[in-house]
C-alpha cells in the first residue's frame, strides 16, 4: 500500500509543469556533501528501484499515460 501511494505522488509530480517547486525538488540535486558511511537511499531511488524490481525502466515516459500508470500502480499491468 506504500508502495502504490509513493508510485501515485510520483505520476503526480511527474505530470506537473516544470516550474512547479515539487518538480524542481524532484529532478534537483542540492549540492553539498553527504556524511560519512553508508548514503542512505533517497526517495526517488526508491521508487526506482519498486519500478526496477515490476520490470519498468523508463518510468518518466510511462507516468505521462496515466490509464497506464494507474495499471502499474495497481499492479494490474
Amino acid at each position: 500500500m506504500v508502495k502504490a501511494a509513493r508510485l501515485r505522488w510520483t505520476e503526480h509530480v511527474a505530470r506537473m509543469s516544470d516550474v512547479r517547486i515539487h518538480k524542481k525538488i524532484l529532478n534537483g540535486n542540492p549540492g553539498g556533501q553527504r556524511r560519512r558511511g553508508r548514503p542512505r537511499i533517497r526517495w526517488l531511488e526508491g521508487v526506482e528501484e519498486d519500478l526496477r524490481k515490476m520490470g519498468y525502466r523508463n518510468w518518466k515516459a510511462i507516468s505521462q499515460d496515466r490509464d497506464n500508470w494507474w495499471k502499474i500502480t495497481f499492479g494490474f499491468s
